[in-house]
C-alpha cells in the first residue's frame, strides 16, 4: 500500500467532493487547480542553431490533450469508488 505524503499539496475537500458528485462547478475547479502542473507539462524546451536552450514553448494542443484526459478520467473514478463502496469491505477516504 502506497503511504500518503502531507507536503504534496491537493485540492480542497469540497473540490473533491464536487468532483466525485459530478458538479460542474468543483470540476472547473480542479481543472484550475491543475492548470499550472499541465502548463509545466506541456511545456517544451526552443533551443537556437547552436544547441543552447533559448525559451520555452507551451504547447495549447497538449494543454488541451492533458485536461481533456482528466475529464476522461473522472467517470472511472466514480464508478470504482461505487463498486467498492457497495462491497462488503469498508474503505475511508481522508481529505484534507
Amino acid at each position: 500500500m502506497m503511504e500518503y505524503d502531507n507536503d504534496v499539496p491537493v485540492p480542497t475537500k469540497d473540490i473533491l467532493l464536487g468532483v466525485l458528485n459530478d458538479e460542474d462547478s468543483a470540476i472547473r475547479a480542479l481543472l484550475q487547480y491543475y492548470e499550472p502542473y499541465i502548463t509545466v507539462a506541456a511545456s517544451v524546451p526552443v533551443y537556437n542553431s547552436l544547441g543552447l536552450r533559448e525559451g520555452v514553448f507551451i504547447s495549447d494542443d497538449l494543454k488541451q490533450e492533458t485536461a481533456l484526459r482528466i475529464l476522461r478520467s473522472l467517470p472511472m473514478l466514480r464508478r470504482k469508488l461505487r463498486q467498492r463502496g457497495s462491497s462488503k469491505k469498508s474503505y475511508v477516504i481522508v481529505i484534507g
